[in-house]
């Protein structure tokens, strides 16, 4: 039983909200520090595996590097990021 309060689910529904679409969540967390993904200016991310996603969402900042060392994704001016 999912319990709302003020119209947002619970602690325990979180995770699998995001279980569910990891990339849409991926993109609203990178779209507060105005980034898209496969978008067209320089510090976009171009992403290249689907894993992505799942790998940010699970390991958090330590995901998102080593996806990066891994070639999941690239950017071109990652210095802009």
């Amino acid at each position: 039983m999912v319990t709302l309060a003020r119209g947002r689910a619970s602690r325990t529904e979180a995770p699998a909200a995001l279980r569910r679409d990891p990339r849409q969540t991926v993109e609203r967390l990178l779209s507060l520090a105005d980034v898209k993904i496969d978008g067209d200016r320089p510090w976009d991310i171009q992403v290249h595996d689907e894993a992505f996603y799942a790998r940010v969402l699970a390991e958090g900042a330590l995901g998102l590097g080593e996806s990066y060392m891994d070639g999941w994704w690239d950017c071109e001016r990652l210095d802009e990021l």
